[in-house]
C-alpha cells in the first residue's frame, strides 16, 4: 500500500532548513492570543534570544473514513498567512532559557497516511518543548519544561514516533 505523506508546512523557512534555524538558538519566551491556553491556541509564538521569533499553527486533512489527522505549521515572523496573523509581542511570557541541541518531528501513521504532526525541541539540559496538532481543527497543544500538565496533542505521543531533523 502506498503511503501519503501529511509533510510539516513552512512558511518563509524550509523544511529541509529547519532544524539549521533552530539548533543553537536560546528559545527566551512564548506567547499565545487572549482567552487561549496551551492545550489550545490558534497561534502560538517562540521568542529566542537573538530577537527572531517563529509562529505555529496547524493544519488539518480528513483522511480515510472521515478521520482528521493534523499537520503542524511553522511560520517565520511575517510570513504567516493573513487569518493567522497577530501580533502576539503583548502576550508575550517569559520562561527559563532554552539552548536547543537537537529538533525532531512528531509522525504519525494510519490508514495510508503519515502525518507530520508535530515538533520537538529538546534543550542541551535535556528538557523538552513540544508543539504538536491539537485536538481542535487549527489548533496547537505545547508542553514546556516547566508545564506540561495541559498538554493535549490530537495524536497521542505513545502512538507516534520521532524522527530526527539534521542540523
Amino acid at each position: 500500500m502506498t503511503t501519503i505523506v501529511l509533510p510539516l508546512i513552512c512558511h518563509g523557512i524550509s523544511p529541509e532548513g529547519l532544524a539549521r534555524n533552530l539548533v543553537g538558538r536560546t528559545v527566551t519566551a512564548y506567547a499565545i492570543p487572549p482567552k487561549h491556553s496551551l492545550e489550545a491556541a490558534w497561534l502560538f509564538a517562540l521568542y529566542f534570544e537573538d530577537g527572531g521569533n517563529l509562529e505555529f499553527w496547524s493544519e488539518f486533512y480528513n483522511t480515510a473514513d472521515w478521520n482528521e489527522l493534523g499537520v503542524l505549521v511553522v511560520s517565520s515572523l511575517g510570513e504567516a498567512v493573513e487569518e493567522r496573523s497577530m501580533n502576539l509581542d503583548p502576550f508575550r511570557v517569559e520562561i527559563p532559557s532554552i539552548r536547543i541541541a537537537r529538533c525532531r518531528k512528531l509522525l504519525y501513521e494510519e490508514d495510508g497516511f503519515l502525518a507530520e504532526c508535530g515538533l520537538l525541541l529538546a534543550g542541551e539540559e535535556e528538557e523538552n518543548l513540544i508543539i504538536a496538532a491539537g485536538i481542535s481543527p487549527g489548533s496547537v497543544s505545547v508542553s514546556l519544561p516547566s508545564d506540561d500538565s495541559n498538554f493535549s496533542p490530537l495524536l497521542d505521543p505513545p502512538y507516534c514516533t520521532w524522527r530526527e531533523l539534521d542540523a
